[in-house]
């Protein structure tokens, strides 16, 4: 999380997912998704980055053969897009987080 702190990288947890909102002006925001198809045993994550106007900037979409619980979907969707914004050198980036567990875990290890 020091690279977070440096980078000037912010996370932030929402409790409804049907109230996005923009970010502030200068900003970008990533809202990030997991999902587990057990059908298939396959896993997913998306996340979505939204300029502060509020308009689409780009995607990260992965998928990962085998079970993973959701939690750890969401963890790797997390870790997907922080590594995106790094390779960018994104500034001033806000992610979304719509998992409580995940918001906890992220809040006890800064």
């Amino acid at each position: 999380m020091e690279y977070m702190a440096s980078q000037k990288l912010h996370a932030l947890e929402t409790a409804n997912t049907n109230s996005r909102c923009t970010p502030p002006l200068s900003k970008i925001k990533c809202n990030i998704d997991g999902v587990v198809f057990m059908n298939n045993e396959i896993v997913g994550w998306v996340a979505i980055v939204r300029s502060d106007s509020g308009h689409f900037v780009c995607c990260i979409i992965g998928f990962k053969s085998g079970i993973i619980d959701p939690f750890m979907t969401k963890v790797i969707a997390a870790c997907e897009a922080f590594l995106s914004l790094h390779s960018w050198h994104a500034k001033n980036a806000i992610l979304e987080i719509d998992n409580r567990h995940l918001w906890d875990t992220y809040v006890a290890s800064c």
